[in-house]
């Protein structure tokens, strides 16, 4: 149940169109995070959003907050992973959005239909989405997009677009993205990553409690086993640079220092998205 991961469920909604809004819970903030600006706005959380007015840019409200864009935080105020990021968009297509309220966020971000996936190569079973507006996208949902940000850590949790030929792996492109059932390792073995096809179009008859059921059962355990993927396959890298020996190969132990110890964060692994990182 959620009550089990600590943080409570939330209150239930009768649709996942029916969240958002100025009704929701003012994203909470540590003190050490707290600018001088969004402690100020601790009072104004409540107003509603007005196209041009200066409180959208002084009001953070779950999901949205100001320099970093759409669920960037959960409604604790600590930051998320990528996937489970990039799956609550997915997941809220009704959300009007704040600075832009004519729009909703599936005019940005949405799943890609089955047939517009088959046709562009996605593989069968496996749900594709797409950034349809990047300039909205840019503008409030992920700030970060045209700096590069979006496809360095998108690729970090192994998304991908469909390839070109059977040898020549298309780049990233937001026409078209997934996360793969399995890879090719370097040394040409298959690694799973969506074994089961977790990363997938909802259910639409569900509401928030669903949605928190299936992201806390099924999206965060994805997430860290694709963590632990990347750190062996770095951790193999290196000691084949230094040592020359393959980690893959059977007789061989792999290393039981710490990956992160050996600074693997910085080698661009995905980090945990902090309210100051690049990659939100």
């Amino acid at each position: 149940s959620l009550a089990d991961s600590g943080t409570g469920a939330p209150p239930r909604r009768a649709s996942v169109a029916g969240r958002g809004g100025s009704g929701e819970p003012r994203l909470a903030r540590s003190n050490s995070n707290r600018s001088a600006g969004s402690a100020a706005a601790a009072g104004l959380a409540s107003l509603s959003l007005v196209p041009g007015s200066t409180l959208v840019e002084a009001a953070d409200v779950f999901p949205f907050a100001t320099g970093k864009g759409w669920f960037a935080f959960n409604r604790q105020g600590k930051s998320i992973y990528f996937l489970e990021r990039i799956y609550r968009m997915l997941a809220s297509p009704e959300e009007a959005l704040r600075k832009h309220p004519a729009a909703k966020l599936g005019d940005v971000v949405r799943w890609t239909s089955a047939a517009q996936a088959q046709a562009l190569g996605v593989p069968a079973g496996v749900s594709a989405f797409e950034i349809c507006n990047t300039e909205l996208f840019e503008a409030e949902v992920y700030p970060q997009f045209k700096s590069g940000s979006f496809r360095k850590t998108a690729k970090h949790w192994c998304i991908v677009s469909p390839q070109l030929t059977a040898t020549t792996q298309q780049k990233l492109s937001v026409k078209c993205m997934y996360v793969p059932v399995e890879r090719v390792l370097d040394n040409g073995m298959l690694e799973v990553i969506d074994g089961e096809t977790i990363f997938r179009r909802p259910d639409p008859a569900w509401g928030e409690e669903e949605i928190e059921q299936y992201i806390q059962a099924n999206i965060r355990p994805l997430e860290e086993r694709i963590r632990g993927a990347l750190l062996s396959s770095t951790a193999a890298t290196r000691e084949r640079a230094s040592t020359g020996k393959d980690l893959y190969a059977p007789e061989q132990k792999r290393a039981k220092k710490s990956s992160f110890a050996r600074g693997v964060d910085e080698a661009g692994l995905p980090p945990l998205l902090h309210t100051n990182s690049s990659h939100l």
